[in-house]
């Protein structure tokens, strides 16, 4: 199944949130390989059976607050979102969030936040700190600086650390900050159709097929092909029979799910937790084409069941547990998913690590070596 104009994502799903996304990928203004990250707080609290605190004063927070670690969160709102400076400043706190996407790269980039909001608890925060009513695309934002000026300077600019100096509702929802106007403005665009989202760029949209995998993502980040692409040090893997990955998406599903039952289903489909699956990290690769796709697949199988990891010295299998690679029906993707052994947090130090031996790619040699 594939996402299309015929059925819309699920609110607060990974490809929603990306629908109001600016396409930045081709314009060169990304020159990291991490495009976005992705967290459903609301599922990943769901799914964890764990009260959700209704006020920073809950006794519940402690054990809530413990499971944040999993998700790719800001950092600013991971760490300072549940501070009473924070719900002072700007409105609202972390516990109001249900889900974040980031997208692009700091100083350009936008935070995306769907929660329970209060609008008008949050525009009295913003007048008291000093936000200004300004226009733009039609619509009436609010800003510290308005203009493309990145100052720290007033009070409610800290928290945030800038991310949020510029702010605009797009409904009762939907809330989102960048630290310039002009990448505010630029998000209204897409909202208003006159410009094309980071969901409808090629690449993204071939990661966006399986949609009832990425839609089922608890946490997820965009990242580019060369992110995967072997360094010097990783010379002693047989990386270079791999074709060059072009896009990867990687995340985490909730516990107790599978990407098979998932691709059984319909879409809308909801898969029967299994009591004793591990964690599921589930990477999907895009590529040249389906060509490419297919020869990945073996290669990576055999790596997976054979090679050793060049980071901690031992099989892949130690860390990861292989589950399931395959391609994507006609599209030019692969699909990995791994059990954790070393629990669901472990896929975030996996990324860090770059731990990911058995899908890296090298550039040919020009010498033909």
């Amino acid at each position: 199944p594939t996402v299309s104009a015929e059925r819309a994502p699920p609110p607060g799903t990974l490809p929603d949130m990306l629908r109001l996304a600016p396409d930045w990928l081709d314009d060169g203004d990304l020159p990291l390989a991490d495009v976005a990250a992705y967290a459903d707080l609301a599922a990943a609290t769901r799914t964890r059976g764990t009260p959700r605190p209704i006020a920073l004063s809950d006794p519940a927070l402690p054990e809530w607050e413990s499971g944040l670690e999993t998700l790719a969160l800001p950092p600013a709102l991971a760490t300072r979102g549940l501070d009473p400076v924070w719900e002072a400043t700007y409105g609202f706190t972390l516990l109001q969030v249900d889900q974040v996407l980031t997208v692009g790269q700091a100083p350009d980039y936008a935070t995306i936040l769907r929660g329970d909001f209060d609008p008008l608890a949050m525009r009295d925060a913003w007048v008291r700190g000093g936000y200004q009513a300004v226009e733009t695309e039609g619509v009436t934002v609010w800003s510290l600086f308005p203009g493309d000026t990145i100052d720290l300077s007033a009070p409610a600019s800290r928290p945030a650390l800038g991310s949020l100096n510029n702010v605009v509702f797009l409904d009762e929802q939907t809330l989102v900050g960048a630290p310039k106007l002009s990448i505010l403005s630029a998000v209204l665009r897409v909202v208003h159709d006159s410009a094309p989202s980071l969901a409808e760029q090629p690449e993204v949209a071939a990661l966006l097929a399986p949609a009832a995998v990425v839609e089922s993502y608890v946490t997820a980040m965009l990242l580019k092909g060369r992110f995967f692409l072997a360094t010097p040090q990783d010379a002693a893997t047989p990386i270079a029979a791999i074709p060059p990955v072009a896009l990867a998406l990687v995340g985490l599903l909730p516990p107790g799910h599978d990407t098979g039952s998932l691709l059984e289903g319909t879409p809308a489909a909801v898969a029967t937790p299994g009591p004793n699956l591990s964690p599921r990290m589930v990477t999907l690769l895009t590529f040249a084409d389906a060509d490419a796709a297919t020869s990945a697949v073996s290669l990576i199988q055999r790596r997976l069941a054979a090679g050793t990891s060049e980071v901690t010295g031992q099989p892949h299998t130690t860390r990861v547990q292989p589950v399931r690679v395959r391609v994507i029906d006609d599209e030019p993707t692969v699909l990995v998913e791994f059990g954790l052994r070393w629990g669901e947090a472990d896929w975030r130090r996996i990324l860090d690590e770059r731990d990911l031996g058995a899908m890296m790619w090298a550039e040919p040699d020009p010498a033909g070596d």
